[in-house]
C-alpha cells in the first residue's frame, strides 16, 4: 500500500513538473520573439541612420549612380549599337568605373526601364518583395537576422542607387513565395547560387531556354562579354559581384524563417548546420517543397 501511495505521488509530481515545463515554453518563446523584434527593430533605425548620413554627406538620392549607368548604357546601344566601351575591347586591363560588365541579355531589362520614369525601376522589385515577406510571414529571428543584413553598407548603397540587385532579390523572393523561376536571375550570373531554387522542377530549365533565346540575337556581344570579363582584372573575374552576397542571401532567410516552414531550434544541442544543410539541398532540389499559389 505504501508503495503504491509512493508511486502515485510521484506520477502527480511529474505530471505537475510536465504541465510547468508546457506553461513555461511559451512565456520563453514569447520573451524569445520580443527580443528578436527588438533587436530587428534597432537595426532597422541602424539602417534607416546609414540612409540618413548617406543623403545628407554623400550623394545618395541625388545621381541614383547605379540606375543611370545602366540606362546609359541601354540607351548608347540604342543610339550607335555599342556595348562596351573601348578600353573593355583592347585587351587585359585594370577595371574602372563605367565599364560594362553585365551580359549582352540584361538589355532585355535595361532598354524597357529607360523609357520609363526611374521610380517605376524601384517600385516594381521592391512591391514584389514586401508582397513576397506578407506571404512567407518570417519568425522574430529570421526578423533579427534580416534587419541586421539590410545594414551591410556596401548593399545598402547599391538598393539606394538602383543596382539590378534589386531585381535578383525581387526574382529570389517570388522564386520562393510564388514558384517563379529562380534562373530569371541569371541575367546576373555572378550570383548564380542564389537562383538555384527549384533547379529540378520544368519551369526552372524552361525559363533557361527563354534567356538563351533572349540571348540569341547578341550572341556576337555574348562571346565579347565572356572575353572582357575574363580580362578584367581588379573585380574578381566572372565572381565580380561578391559583395552583394548578403543581400542575396535574404531570400533564403526569410524563406527558412517563414512561418509555414520547420523552425530550427536554437537551443537544442545538436549542431545548427548539421541539420540546416541537408535541409538546404532537400528544399533547394524539390520543387514541391517550394511555396504552393
Amino acid at each position: 500500500m505504501t508503495r503504491s501511495v509512493g508511486a502515485s505521488v510521484s506520477a502527480q509530481s511529474d505530471n505537475d513538473g510536465g504541465d510547468e515545463d508546457s506553461t513555461a515554453r511559451p512565456a520563453r518563446r514569447r520573451r524569445l520573439n520580443r527580443l528578436y523584434l527588438l533587436l530587428a527593430a534597432t537595426f532597422c533605425v541602424f539602417a534607416l541612420c546609414e540612409v540618413y548620413v548617406g543623403w545628407s554627406q554623400r550623394g545618395w538620392f541625388s545621381s541614383f549612380d547605379d540606375y543611370n549607368f545602366n540606362m546609359d548604357v541601354a540607351r548608347r546601344w540604342l543610339a550607335d549599337g555599342s556595348y562596351f566601351i573601348p578600353r573593355q575591347l583592347a585587351g587585359p586591363h585594370l577595371w574602372q568605373v563605367g565599364e560594362v560588365l553585365y551580359p549582352p541579355v540584361s538589355l532585355w531589362l535595361f532598354v524597357p526601364f529607360s523609357f520609363l520614369p526611374a521610380a517605376v525601376w524601384f517600385a516594381i522589385p521592391l512591391a514584389v518583395i514586401v508582397a513576397a515577406l506578407w506571404r512567407l510571414r518570417p519568425i522574430p529571428a529570421a526578423l533579427a537576422i534580416i534587419a541586421m543584413m539590410l545594414c551591410e553598407p556596401d548593399g545598402l548603397v547599391e538598393f539606394v542607387n538602383g543596382n539590378p540587385i534589386l531585381w535578383v532579390v525581387a526574382i529570389e523572393f517570388a522564386a520562393l513565395a510564388w514558384r517563379v523561376p529562380a534562373s530569371l536571375a541569371l541575367f546576373k550570373p555572378s550570383l548564380f547560387p542564389f537562383a538555384v531554387a527549384g533547379i529540378w522542377a520544368r519551369r526552372w530549365w524552361v525559363a533557361v531556354g527563354l534567356l538563351a533565346l533572349l540571348s540569341a540575337p547578341f550572341l556576337q556581344l555574348d562571346l565579347t562579354w565572356v572575353r572582357v570579363v575574363l580580362d578584367t582584372h581588379g573585380r574578381g573575374g566572372l565572381f565580380y559581384n561578391g559583395s552583394e552576397i548578403p543581400y542575396a542571401l535574404i531570400p533564403y532567410i526569410a524563406w527558412f524563417g517563414s512561418s509555414g516552414a520547420a523552425a530550427i531550434e536554437l537551443r537544442e544541442t545538436r549542431p545548427v548546420l548539421t541539420r540546416l544543410l541537408p535541409s538546404l539541398v532537400r528544399r533547394l532540389s524539390d520543387p514541391t517543397r517550394i511555396r504552393q499559389t
